[in-house]
């Protein structure tokens, strides 16, 4: 029975799961100044490490919970997340040696076509056009910031704390 049990995958996922609650946290201080969106702290990792159904379920599993702590329409967010891990997935083999300038830009291209996906998608009838436009930058100034900082951080903690426990995970070569 547990024979194809994949320990990454429950791994992996805890770990998206203490990503959602320590960006959500973060968020909810910053909230007045900007909003940090990091989708792809979400999404790189289990696209890298896992085959093609324990990346959906991950994936998937992290976009329903995010989505919980944000007020975007159901199935949205998984959508969009699971279209980009599926690209980066496609491309993972590009990623093999993990090397920060890598991994740097595919975490940046990913969120900044989601971010951009969203913004168009799903733009509030609040505010006016110049005052969404000059958060929307604000945020994704501040989200580009720190996702430079922590991408590869995100993509190297799995691997760090399965090798301290004796697990080797690299990047996924089959499904």
């Amino acid at each position: 029975m547990f024979r194809k049990f994949d320990i990454r995958i429950p791994f992996l996922l805890a770990l998206n799961l203490l990503y959602v609650f320590i960006i959500s946290t973060v968020n909810s201080e910053l909230a007045p100044y900007v909003c940090l969106m990091l989708p792809a702290v979400f999404i790189v990792a289990p696209a890298l490490f896992l085959g093609f159904g324990g990346m959906l379920f991950v994936v998937g599993v992290t976009a329903f919970f995010a989505e919980a702590t944000t007020p975007v329409r159901t199935g949205m967010t998984a959508f969009v997340w699971l279209l980009a891990a599926f690209w980066i997935h496609g491309w993972r083999y590009r990623f093999k040696t993990l090397d920060s300038l890598g991994i740097m830009g595919v975490s940046q291209a990913a969120n900044l076509v989601i971010i951009l996906v969203f913004a168009v998608f799903m733009k509030g009838d609040g505010a006016g056009f110049m005052q969404y436009a000059l958060r929307l930058g604000a945020d994704m100034l501040a989200s580009a910031a720190v996702l430079a900082f922590c991408a590869k951080f995100t993509v190297s903690l799995p691997v760090s704390i399965m090798g301290a426990l004796g697990l080797d995970i690299t990047v996924s070569e089959g499904d």
